[in-house]
Order: C-alpha cells, then structure tokens, then sequence
C-alpha cells in the first residue's frame, strides 16, 4: 500500500489581502511609554477576541477540524497532512484568524470557504476513488498567512484481493492455459513423428536405389548387352528392375556400351 499526498484541487481558490502599513509616530519618550502600555492593552484584547472569534467559529462549523497553524517548512506542512484524518480539516494562518476577527468582509470570505469546504471534499472524494484501488484517507483545507486557499487529499493504492468467484475463474483460467499447453506438445510430438517416418522412408529409398544401382552394375560387369538387359528383364532372370535401373542402362547405351 502507498501513501501520496494529492494537490488536484491546490488551485481552486486563491485570495490574497493587502496589508495595511503603520504610520510613523513622533520620537517622545512620553508618548513612546503611552504607545507601549496601549499596545499591551490592544495585543491582549487581540488576542482575547481572536480567541473569542475562534471558539465561535468552531461552534459555527461542528463539523470542521480547525487548527491555528503557520507552516515555517514544506516537511511541517506534510506532517500536518500525513497526521490528519478525517476529511474536512482546515490548517488556518493566524493572521488570517486575527484578520477575520477584526474584519467582518474578511470573516465573511473566508467563512464562506470553510462553510463549502464538506461539498468540495465530497467531489474531490467520488474523483478520486473512481479510480479502482484509489482510497481516500484524509483531505482537508489550507489558508496560509497570504489569505492564499488551497485544498489537499492524502490517498493510497489498495491492492483489490480476489473474491471466491474471482478466484475460481482464474483456476479454470489456468487450468485452460495447462489443457492448450498440452495440446499443443502433442500436436508437436505428432510433427516430430511424421518427419521422422518420412525421414526413414527416404532411407529405405535411398537403400533401395543403391541396391538397384549396385545390381545395374554387377550386370553390366558380365558384360551383357542393352538387349541382353532388356530381355532379362522381361523374362524375370534380372529380378526386380526399376525404371530408374532401365534409365541407366539406357544411359549407359550412350555412354559408349557394345551393343
């Protein structure tokens, strides 16, 4: 089984907001120990209505795994995934949650994209284990501290194991393979067979040329005339002559023989 983290849907939604610049203030120690008390006081009521926001937003959407993260490398954002179960996760940048706590436009959004989040899992789900052996572990939603959305999915490869019926056919899918194989040497032993029948049967003409060849011979040594061949073999006394024994002797009539 293999584990691969999916980004098809990485680009489905992006959105970025600008940030705001802060404006230069006189350089007065007076004014400096104001401004610091007052940022105390802004920070800590910051942080208690962020976490004030937060509280409410997970009681908006039950459904939805929140958690406040700043991903500082790619291997951190992987765990996060590989670590994650379940389908409708949420990773949100703090800044962002700072963002939407503070600013009605900017929760709305966002909101709006954690509220869709379970429909666009759904079909990102049905899409990926439409692929037989395909299955989905756990997916969920990013919104980096650039306001950036993207959507990822942590799936593995199931190798499918064969079912009884599955099981059976492929014995008697086997068993056919064995049957033709068998066939098949057979059918080869029989063509071996036949060949070396004719193999020996050319032998057996090949002896009984000589034989004839050998016999033509010992005749023409006795020093017998075409006519005494010819009339030996008509009356039997040359025994069993071929027509290739008589096509030598007829040659043998060319090739300087007394008649």
């Amino acid at each position: 089984m293999s584990l691969e983290i999916n980004g098809v849907y990485n680009n489905y939604g992006n959105f970025y907001l600008n940030k705001k610049e802060a404006k230069p203030v006189k350089d007065s120690k007076v004014i400096n120990d104001t401004n610091k008390a007052n940022e105390t006081t802004k920070t800590e009521s910051v942080q208690q209505s962020t976490q004030d926001y937060l509280q409410s937003l997970k009681e908006k959407y039950p459904d939805v795994n929140i958690t406040v993260v700043d991903f500082k490398t790619e291997k951190q954002e992987r765990s996060y995934m590989l670590g994650s179960s379940g389908y409708n996760n949420v990773a949100l940048s703090r800044d962002i949650l700072e963002k939407m706590a503070k600013d009605p436009e900017v929760a709305e959004k966002y909101e709006k994209a954690i509220g869709n989040l379970p429909n666009v899992v759904k079909e990102a789900k049905e899409k990926i284990e439409a692929t037989p052996g395909s299955k989905v572990l756990a997916m969920g939603m990013e919104i980096d501290k650039e306001g950036k959305i993207s959507y990822w999915c942590v799936s593995c490869s199931v190798t499918e194991v064969p079912t009884s019926d599955r099981k059976e056919k492929f014995k008697e899918q086997l068993e056919e393979k064995r049957l033709a194989m068998k066939e098949k040497e057979k059918a080869e032993e029989k063509r071996k067979e036949k060949i070396k029948e004719q193999e020996v049967l050319e032998q057996k003409r090949a002896e009984k040329r000589k034989e004839e060849q050998e016999r033509l011979e010992m005749l023409i040594s006795e020093g017998k005339t075409a006519d005494e061949l010819v009339s030996n073999m008509i009356d039997g006394t040359a025994g069993v002559v071929s027509e290739g024994m008589f096509n030598s002797v007829e040659t043998g009539i060319h090739l300087n023989f007394k008649i």
